[in-house]
């Protein structure tokens, strides 16, 4: 694999890494030298029940980029979550060297949901539905052993460092909450702020208060600023079924 992707100028990037089911971390191997040579993977990409602090739980990552990323399932999730970086121009070469950490090239910021929002966070029990942590492979709450296991549990087994050490070179995290999460926010009053604004992501990053309620009324404006601020209630995400928020 490694001589197919250098004779394409290729690169590898692990995707969604603590997530079950298909995630390196998530399901797969507990050290990632069981499966992958780290030094040749461009990047790893958190996914939506991690963010950067419980990543560096992993001391075998340090030297490792981070990146998050949405999955394009859909037009409206596009950018749910997102990097930014500093590059000379935005064209394929330039962003590797932007994952290689050369020089000003550098991701400067990750930004993606709060990891309890994560639909995968916490373990889930296929049994008994409870949001549950699990001793010994098995339920806590009915004691069976059929469960989705969840990011933050798994975490706990493979995590060799507590608390996490981010290393220097490791950009901020900014956490968020995208627009279709906010309690309030259906498609027609999504519609009216996406008119407003030229997108989602300017108005979720420079739109003023001010603005906000000239577009949409000083409730959902202030509801809005809330939830850029990480201030509103959040429930928590598993066994498939992301966390709620709460206005």
């Amino acid at each position: 694999m490694a001589d197919w992707l250098d004779e394409r100028s290729g690169i590898v990037i692990v995707n969604h890494a603590f997530t079950p089911h298909k995630g390196l971390y998530g399901s797969c191997v507990t050290h990632a030298d069981e499966m992958i040579d780290l030094s040749r993977a461009a990047a790893l990409e958190l996914g939506l029940s991690a963010d950067t602090e419980m990543a560096d739980c992993v001391s075998e990552l340090a030297a490792t980029t981070f990146v998050t990323n949405s999955d394009a399932h859909s037009t409206p999730k596009l950018a749910r979550e997102y990097h930014v970086a500093t590059m000379i121009f935005p064209d394929f070469e330039n962003y590797k060297r932007v994952l290689r950490r050369d020089g000003l090239f550098q991701i400067t910021e990750n930004v993606g949901l709060w990891p309890t929002l994560g639909k995968y966070h916490r373990s889930f029990c296929l049994t008994c539905g409870a949001v549950a942590t699990i001793d010994q492979s098995v339920c806590s709450s009915c004691g069976n052993k059929k469960f989705t296991r969840g990011v933050h549990e798994r975490l706990l087994e493979v995590a060799d460092q507590n608390p996490s050490i981010s290393p220097v070179h490791r950009p901020p995290y900014r956490h968020h909450i995208p627009l279709d999460m906010i309690p309030g926010i259906g498609k027609k009053t999504r519609e009216r702020l996406l008119s407003c604004f030229a997108s989602e992501l300017s108005m979720m990053r420079k739109a003023t208060v001010d603005e906000l309620v000239d577009c949409v009324g000083p409730m959902l404006a202030k509801r809005i600023d809330l939830a850029r601020h990480g201030q509103l209630g959040m429930g928590i995400g598993a066994g498939g079924v992301y966390g709620r928020v709460h206005a």
